[in-house]
């Protein structure tokens, strides 16, 4: 019956979707929607550890927002183990008003961005009379075995037919009884609730939402530019739980939105609600949609558009013109939210880190240098993503010119430091500089790659110079980000006259065509084919690249502006560690645009990007051997 039930939601929201477009909101729900997005503003103070228990006054003294609301109390700070997991989140009460709130953080660490890359569709199961958090769940597992362990520890047959983001479950699992526990003694004494979260927080925030409603109350969930969070079937569960069809009307009236409801506030801009990127993936809820990027939006800047159409998937070819936009700036784009969501600014607001501070925090630990004095040879490290601004930095993909960071004096720690930066005033700055000629004025790289190489390859060179000067070997080498910066860096030392050996291990794509060309050619990379393929051993000046058949960040970013170069070495298998015959030699790539369907590795049902992205000859995801 229920699901006969949830086929005439969908097809009376495919008609419905489309009877509301653009209607003005009254001053009511602006009031909600403006309001509760700084509670998602607060959780991004929990990058503190000592945010825990205590008032706002206390816990965020210097967040305007908090100091006037001072006596709302956080009654439970969630974490996850460490920072390899994900689900961050925190309840609290506003007694005057009778309210609790539970609020989901959005990515920040490792974990987190792990979790936003897992999105195969795993089954959906509510915590809510199950025993899932006993379950063995964790993003590293296939996608089979995940489905066996929430099948036999959950009840799939609520929902039929549903499925969801891996990540996100596996997620929910871990944390939920945590939240209610929390929030149920208020709930008791008749407070309200509302959930909500901004990014991967927005997606935690609807998993909860839905859990409370199984168990018998009426939340408000709110979201800010959420992620998706499964297919078509689990989004018409959802509308229906919250009654999202019932509630149109009233709320195109400008009724307030009521407990019980479900809003999801996105602007169309921004490319994170459009994620995942494949048409496995709807949204629902009653939508409203910012009309400007400007913060804080006013009144007649916020649209309700309707109930979500669980029919239809996001414009894959729109998605991917967002990637190509040169002017487009993701990060900032994402954080317009009423106020600005930038963990950036919070972090530096709330605890009053300067610039420098900062950039010295984040830019620890980027890579090592080490010598081997038995074999005379150097080598500098680069590590991949651990940190929020890596993250930030890997989505910043849109292209800059290039220059050589050795052989110019015009750029030191700070130059391009600011993460905010637009991709024209970067590109600015750069073109005064008179070291873009090498590439004859064509070159473009990665801007979020670059403007932080720029920062510490002067450091790194420092510390590699007295060695090259007692004619050491060099080799330089970096997995995933650490081999986009491996990459650069083997070009600059190369071009400023050094022999290193670079040996990347899945890294994204650095840049166009012709820094390909410029690289390969520095490198001479087309004339050692024939010595490669016949089984020469590496030397001081090759460029070589591994990548996994089954790994997707090598082809990213997903723009026909990139391509690769280097010498070719394919891992055919995920099996580590991988044998002779698993490694297959492609020769010098050809600079071309990837013809490899990566959206399709996206949609199977058994990548995993956790295992597979780390699986090279050995288990990348740690620093130890097990």
């Amino acid at each position: 019956m229920l699901a006969i039930s949830l086929l005439v939601l969908c097809q009376t929201l495919s008609v419905l979707a489309s009877k509301w477009h653009n209607v003005s909101i009254s001053s009511e729900q602006y009031d909600q929607l403006s309001s509760i997005v700084h509670f998602a503003k607060v959780s991004t103070c929990m990058n503190d550890t000592e945010f825990d228990t205590g008032t706002f006054e206390s816990l965020c003294p210097l967040n305007s927002w908090c100091e006037e609301n001072p006596e709302i109390e956080v009654l439970e700070s969630v974490r996850p183990p460490s920072d390899n997991e994900s689900g961050t989140a925190y309840v609290a009460a506003d007694h005057a008003n009778s309210m609790v709130y539970v609020v989901f953080r959005g990515s920040t660490t490792a974990g987190d961005w792990n979790t936003d890359y897992t999105f195969t569709l795993c089954d959906f199961a509510p915590v809510y009379n199950s025993t899932l958090k006993e379950a063995d769940l964790n993003i590293t597992m296939k996608n089979s075995y995940l489905n066996e362990q929430i099948k036999k520890h959950g009840n799939t047959d609520l929902c039929e037919n549903c499925k969801v983001h891996c990540g996100l479950m596996i997620g929910y699992t871990q944390f939920m009884d945590t939240i209610y526990d929390a929030a149920s003694p208020y709930l008791e004494q008749g407070y309200n609730l509302t959930v909500t979260g901004h990014s991967l927080g927005g997606g935690y925030a609807i998993f909860a939402g839905l859990d409370f409603k199984l168990r018998g109350y009426d939340p408000l969930v709110i979201t800010y530019a959420a992620l998706k969070q499964g297919n078509q079937a689990f989004n018409s569960f959802v509308d229906f739980m919250f009654n999202t069809i019932g509630l149109s009307k009233s709320i195109a009236e400008g009724d307030a939105i009521p407990f019980g409801a479900y809003a999801r506030v996105y602007n169309p801009w921004d490319l994170i609600p459009m994620l995942p990127p494949t048409a496995n993936f709807t949204n629902g809820g009653l939508e409203f949609e910012l009309m400007t990027l400007d913060v804080p939006q006013n009144l007649s800047d916020v649209k309700f558009q309707g109930p979500s159409d669980n029919f239809k998937p996001d414009n894959t070819s729109y998605v991917m013109s967002l990637f190509q936009n040169a002017t487009y700036d993701r990060w900032a784009y994402h954080s317009a939210y009423f106020t600005n969501m930038n963990p950036l600014a919070i972090l530096v607001g709330v605890h009053a880190i300067s610039d420098a501070q900062y950039s010295n925090l984040e830019f620890s630990r980027i890579a090592f240098v080490a010598t081997d004095n038995t074999t005379d040879t150097v080598y500098v490290a680069f590590r991949d993503s651990s940190s929020s601004y890596d993250w930030m930095n890997n989505i910043n993909a849109v292209q800059c010119p290039y220059f050589q960071c050795l052989s110019s004096d015009k750029v030191n720690s700070t130059t391009l430091a600011a993460v905010d930066q637009t991709k024209d005033t970067i590109t600015q700055l750069i073109e005064t500089l008179d070291d873009t000629d090498a590439c004859e004025g064509t070159c473009m790289v990665h801007c979020g790659l670059y403007v932080s190489f720029s920062q510490f390859m002067d450091e790194i060179y420092d510390a590699v110079l007295p060695f090259l000067e007692l004619d050491y070997e060099l080799i330089i080498t970096g997995h995933s980000l650490g081999g986009g910066w491996a990459g650069l860096a083997g070009a600059d030392f190369k071009f400023k006259g050094y022999n290193p050996l670079v040996i990347t291990y899945a890294a994204l794509k650095q840049g166009n065509k012709q820094y390909n060309e410029f690289v390969d050619g520095l490198f001479g990379t087309a004339s050692k084919n024939s010595s490669i393929a016949a089984g020469r051993a590496f030397e001081g000046g090759d460029y070589v690249r591994v990548w996994s058949h089954y790994d997707v960040v090598p082809r990213l970013p997903p723009s026909d502006a990139y391509t690769n170069g280097g010498l070719q070495f394919e891992l055919t298998v995920t099996e580590i560690p991988q044998n002779q015959s698993e490694v297959v030699y492609l020769g010098p790539s050809d600079n071309s645009v990837d013809s490899t369907p990566w959206l399709n590795i996206f949609d199977s049902q058994s990548y995993n990007i956790a295992a597979n992205h780390k699986s090279y000859f050995i288990y990348l995801g740690t620093c130890d051997d097990n």
